[in-house]
């Protein structure tokens, strides 16, 4: 028996041989089985989810230091958000915004100087998991065990001389943000 899809993207109606089939699923498809490691020892482990009717649940288990989460914790960066007025002036709205990174314990509170009388004020806030593009796993914000890292590379050149004179014509002839530095795997530089 043939495993049914739906058509992908571009229309196709099955794989072409040694392509990647786009079948429309989203990333979450996938995130039942993710490698991370503990944000505690460093050990690697496992996040195992499965999705029950409308919900994940979650769990995972450090098996060196015995450390154990569950759906809804949160162990990663949060994003502290808060607004009150001004507890001298009354103007409206002193706000914070703060990103706290993980493991760093965050306090309930943050102080937010206003801008009418220049007095500071605590501004109760609130924490919500912070998404964005640092490697971690989407359940808890652990961090993923099997990242590598990447850098730009030299496709062309095969000699270091050549791969040399090739990104010094890449640097003159490419616009590039200021203070960017382009390397290739053989350490040549521009910029």
């Amino acid at each position: 028996m043939a495993v049914q899809r739906p058509p992908g993207r571009r229309g196709r109606p099955a794989p072409v041989p040694g392509r990647h089939f786009d079948d429309g699923r989203g990333l979450n498809a996938f995130a039942d089985r993710i490698a991370v490691r503990c944000h505690r020892c460093d050990t690697p482990g496992w996040v195992l989810a499965s999705w029950q009717p409308y919900r994940w649940t979650v769990r995972f288990r450090c098996t060196g230091c015995s450390v154990a989460l569950d759906s809804g914790d949160w162990v990663g960066a949060v994003c502290m958000q808060g607004r009150r007025p001004c507890g001298y002036c009354g103007h409206q709205w002193l706000y914070v915004h703060r990103r706290i990174a993980s493991g760093v314990r965050s306090p309930a509170t943050f102080p937010a100087r206003c801008g009418q009388c220049g007095r500071s004020s605590d501004v109760d806030v609130s924490a919500t998991p912070l998404r964005d593009a640092e490697p971690a796993d989407p359940h808890f914000g652990l961090p993923l065990h099997l990242v590598e890292p990447t850098a730009q590379v030299c496709f062309g050149p095969t000699t270091p001389s050549i791969c040399r004179r090739f990104m010094s014509t890449l640097s003159r002839h490419c616009v590039k943000p200021k203070g960017i530095i382009a390397r290739c795997s053989r350490g040549c530089r521009s910029g």
